[in-house]
């Protein structure tokens, strides 16, 4: 029954959404994880360094702000081969019971 409904769906609408959804988180997600890498990293910093704006790119603060590149770059690449997995491992499944799911049921009416 779900196979013959599946049948009628095909790969393209399921993986738009997919990506609309990755391509929507994507652009919050970077700056969320650039401000919280910054944030850590400040608790760490000398005083009268305070925000992580104006003040982390100036010429004596060079240090924290590769520390922090460097931290929120590994975060976003750790999350996008995550995301990435995620969507193949979905897509393997929904091939498979469309191209399965037919002998799988025939072969469960003789039982």
């Amino acid at each position: 029954m779900l196979t013959r409904k599946l049948r009628w769906v095909t790969v393209e609408p399921v993986l738009f959404f997919y990506m609309l959804g990755l391509f929507l988180l994507f652009g919050v997600f970077q700056n969320m994880v650039y401000q919280k890498v910054c944030m850590e990293n400040m608790a760490k910093a000398p005083e009268g360094l305070s925000t992580c704006g104006a003040s982390l790119h100036k010429e004596e603060n060079k240090h924290l702000l590769d520390a922090v590149q460097a931290q929120a770059s590994s975060w976003i690449r750790y999350s996008t081969a995550r995301s990435t997995l995620l969507g193949d491992c979905v897509l393997l499944v929904y091939n498979y019971v469309l191209t399965h799911g037919q002998t799988v049921e025939s072969e469960c009416k003789h039982f």
